[in-house]
């Protein structure tokens, strides 16, 4: 009963807390900072802790396909309180590892298991049952979240190795991650359970819908705009050290990225809420391309800055687009389980675009052939995305209604 009579913008704010604290946030921003004194004690090589990486990317995406199940069969807040549970345990036991690589590897399959119950995907699930008309911005301010910690961590994970160590700043990252517990069992409310979803709507089987065009209209896109953006943004320093940019004005491009990825989550949350979704990612996309466009074609710093920019906004608007296309073109019945499938695709994009920059620069000895590569997927996926229909389940408001069907309307002329 607290739960059902709890303000809904508190699930929200959960979800603020697990995303800037969560699975993303942890892994890639502060894990770096242990890891050159893990090997340096260990003698292990650098590749060491890039294959343990990769066995994050993998098992994290088959965590959201399991993950969508489990919170279909039985809920958000239990279900996932459990999981960033034993991830934050698990984060925390890297403290005590000893100097053995199949260990490391194992406990980093776990945390990308239990880690996709840290990120957006939960309070997604939560958030679809509980708005409508204003869906899009609670979606934002979730991912938002994410944006204030990706910007915090880097600096708490250096005071944390330089005061106690590598071990100690496991442990502590590790209790980090254990905060969302608190939020996911006292503040998100849990949306009614598919039982009773699917009573009242009936809806073929999940899998059958995976095989139809809207999902790949979806997935397509969402999948170039992931292995875009965190291809060129894992290799942008050193594309501009071979610029030879220096210390501090490679800062500042990398700074106008972060601003830039934080300003695009509310914005594009409000845009949703308020516009045709295609053609929010579409623009969003377009910004991509411009700002690849401009990173090949000017190595001055004003350019390069404009290019930052772009790339970081469309970078910040993945994970409400991700959460809201699915959530007016699926059911709730099977919103979880899809929303799931798809989260893979954005999650393993990320590990394909870092490898094909990298595989570039290898080969070519420069980054624009991938770059090159990474807009020619961008524009496939503007066509794409903007080939979805009216969405099957609009917003119930009379306003955003209306202001859908024109969307649609232009889009059908």
């Amino acid at each position: 009963m607290h739960h059902a009579t709890l303000n809904r913008w508190w699930t929200v704010a959960a979800g603020a807390l697990g995303a800037g604290v969560g699975v993303g946030v942890l892994v890639i921003y502060t894990f770096g900072a242990f890891a050159a004194e893990m090997a340096a004690e260990f003698g292990w090589s650098r590749s060491v802790h890039s294959n343990a990486l990769t066995v994050f990317l993998v098992a994290s995406g088959i965590g959201s396909l399991l993950l969508g199940q489990l919170m279909d069969r039985f809920g958000v807040r239990r279900v996932c309180a459990a999981l960033v549970a034993a991830f934050g345990i698990t984060v925390a036991s890297l403290a005590l590892i000893p100097p053995k690589i199949w260990v490391l590897y194992a406990l980093f399959a776990v945390i990308g298991l239990t880690g996709s119950a840290a990120t957006a995907m939960p309070y997604a699930v939560a958030i679809r049952a509980l708005f409508d008309r204003e869906r899009g911005l609670a979606l934002g301010l979730v991912n938002f979240g994410a944006g204030i910690g990706s910007a915090i961590a880097p600096y708490c994970a250096k005071i944390l190795a330089e005061s106690f160590g590598w071990r100690g700043g496991y442990i502590g990252v590790g209790i980090a991650g254990l905060l969302p517990v608190l939020g996911l069992l006292l503040l998100v409310r849990d949306p009614a359970s598919s039982r009773k979803q699917k009573t009242s709507q009936p809806q073929e089987g999940w899998l059958i819908q995976l095989g139809r065009p809207t999902f790949w209209l979806i997935t397509i896109p969402v999948a170039a705009i992931s292995i875009a953006t965190f291809g060129v943004l894992g290799s942008m320093v050193p594309l501009l050290q071979d610029r030879e940019l220096g210390a501090q004005s490679i800062a500042i491009v990398m700074s106008c990225v972060g601003v830039s990825s934080w300003i695009a989550r509310p914005v594009v949350g409000y845009a949703l809420d308020r516009a045709f979704a295609p053609y929010v990612a579409a623009a969003s996309f377009v910004f991509a391309v411009g700002g690849l466009v401009l990173l090949t074609l000017t190595d001055h710093i004003a350019g390069t800055i404009a290019a930052a920019i772009l790339v970081g906004f469309a970078l910040g608007s993945e994970g409400d687009l991700v959460t809201f296309l699915v959530s007016r073109y699926y059911p709730p019945a099977i919103y979880s389980r899809v929303l799931g499938a798809v989260w893979v695709t954005w999650a393993w994009g990320g590990g394909i675009g870092t490898f094909l920059a990298g595989a570039s620069d290898r080969m070519f000895g420069s980054y624009t052939p991938a770059i090159v590569v990474f807009a020619a997927m961008l524009t496939i996926g503007i066509i794409v995305v903007c080939r979805l229909g009216p969405y099957p389940f609009p917003a119930a408001d009379k306003t955003a209604t209306s202001l859908l069907r024109t969307s649609q309307k232009v889009a059908s002329a």
